[in-house]
């Protein structure tokens, strides 16, 4: 059984921005357009029997004009690792030599090692395509 979704994130990035583009020409308009957009993405998900649709990474506006229209909020935790070490004074080497270190305090080995568990059991692979 197919479980179709309809997506709204442009670009397909973890970055926020406008989801619902106006032209600046129209931009008095925008809450009335965004609205007619967000009423025509629902009409198509009834009318194709399209099982959910989602706009990913909203800012603030838009989100509210989702919400406007009964859409639920998903909030979720997004983990950016950056390559500093805690002591300032150097980076690590490559994701292997922040494991090690993290391997040495329960506190963040746990939450990293259950997500490298979980993805690699879905099917998802890590890969590390340059030099830190």
């Amino acid at each position: 059984m197919a479980y179709t979704q309809l997506l709204s994130a442009i670009p397909f990035t973890p970055a926020t921005g406008p989801r619902l583009v106006v032209k600046p020409s129209s931009a008095h308009r925008a809450p009335a357009i965004s609205s007619a957009v967000i009423l025509f993405l629902q009409q198509l998900c009834r009318s194709n029997d399209i099982d959910s649709a989602n706009a990913n990474f909203l800012p603030s506006a838009e989100c509210r004009a989702f919400l406007g229209h009964q859409w639920l909020l998903r909030e979720t935790v997004q983990y950016r690792w950056q390559n500093a070490h805690p002591d300032g004074n150097r980076t690590y080497a490559d994701f292997d030599d922040y494991l090690r270190y993290c391997s040495l305090r329960p506190q963040l080995s746990y939450p990293i090692s259950y997500c490298i568990r979980l993805t690699s059991t879905s099917g998802v692979y890590l890969l590390s395509p340059s030099p830190l």
